[in-house]
């Protein structure tokens, strides 16, 4: 038998348990809920709040909308900064990885900045640099840079084909964009610190007592005056590695196949086409080329290291890209050498 006194405590303790686990879901969930509702209420006072967002050049463009609109319009700003703000995050998490290769993420989040800035009327300057559409791009492309101006009217007098200049306009453009967005940052930045608004001594006062935020606004500085630098330079590579009139591939699989293609009887149209493909394809090969170094020095490193060490994330990242990157180059030859193939024996009949 069982002892009364022995179930009668067996019941207390499982009472207490389920007591306490209710307890600790509660907290969890209050927290939870609280967060939520906090995020609620920034949202409902969202005119009154000075910066609510992560990204300073956010806040900056937050701080600029509410002395130029009200209401409605303001409303839509800050829906439309919230979605930004993340996309932002978002990019300077890929930069810190150095995921964004191509360059397609931060061309989106330029234009999106670009498209906000001119829809709300933020700034003049954008309004001048819009990106053609196709019944513009028939006119005279005028960059508000002098640099880049000058830049441009060289590549028009270079001899390339159409289809690479329009690819080199869309570079050209978002050069563009990315030094009107540094102008307007640090436009603004310097009107926090304008005397007239009395608050310069406050400023030097702050940065003074708070050496470490000087030092920040200072490497913030160069290092989007650097970013400023390496688009005019990155710009400078790509228009002298542009083919003028007959391609030039460095690659000699890539060679190889442009010469097969060129003994076919393919219109100039299709030739064309395919010397896009061809010129994408070399620069597949270009970053094959470049991850599979990256991962010969990781190997290395590792070897440095012993044989007990862990293999880190980054070099399974680059063990997976490499091999990603290898499968599609070699889909990618197979399906071009099956089309040539076709194609000289259809020229043959």
């Amino acid at each position: 038998m069982h002892c009364p006194g022995s179930i009668l405590n067996v019941f207390v303790l499982s009472i207490t348990l389920i007591f306490c686990l209710d307890i600790c879901t509660c907290s969890k969930y209050s927290k939870h809920t609280n967060l939520e509702t906090q995020e609620d209420d920034k949202d409902l006072d969202f005119e009154n709040q000075e910066k609510p967002f992560r990204m300073q050049k956010v806040n900056l463009l937050w701080g600029k909308g509410k002395k130029v609109l009200s209401g409605v319009k303001l409303a839509d700003l800050y829906a439309d900064l919230k979605v930004h703000d993340k996309h932002e995050a978002f990019l300077k998490k890929m930069r810190a990885e150095d995921s964004d290769t191509d360059g397609a993420m931060e061309a989106k989040v330029l234009t999106n900045y670009r498209r906000i800035l001119t829809y709300y009327g933020l700034d003049d300057t954008y309004m001048s640099n819009e990106i053609p559409t196709e019944e513009s791009e028939k006119n005279n492309v005028h960059f508000q840079d002098t640099k880049l101006q000058t830049m441009w009217k060289k590549a028009e007098q270079a001899g390339f084909s159409d289809t690479d200049l329009k690819m080199l306009r869309e570079e050209f453009w978002h050069q563009q964009m990315k030094i009107n967005e540094y102008d307007f940052v640090h436009r603004e930045m310097d009107k926090l610190e304008d005397p007239d608004d009395n608050k310069l001594d406050f400023e030097y006062e702050k940065l003074n007592r708070y050496p470490k935020e000087a030092e920040d606004k200072h490497a913030a500085v160069k290092k989007d005056k650097r970013d400023i630098k390496e688009g005019y330079m990155n710009l400078e590579h790509l228009i002298s590695s542009m083919p003028a009139s007959e391609p030039t591939f460095k690659d000699s699989r890539v060679h190889k196949l442009w010469a097969i293609a060129k003994k076919t009887n393919w219109t100039e149209e299709q030739l064309n086409g395919f010397r896009e493909e061809l010129l994408h394809f070399e620069h597949r090969l270009k970053k094959q080329s470049y991850y599979q170094q990256q991962l010969e020095l990781s190997a290395r490193a590792l070897e440095d290291k012993g044989d007990d060490v862990t293999i880190p994330d980054k070099h399974k990242h680059l063990e997976e890209r490499n091999n990603n990157l290898g499968h599609k180059i070699k889909k990618l030859h197979s399906d071009f050498k099956t089309r040539l193939d076709k194609a000289l024996r259809h020229s043959e009949l």
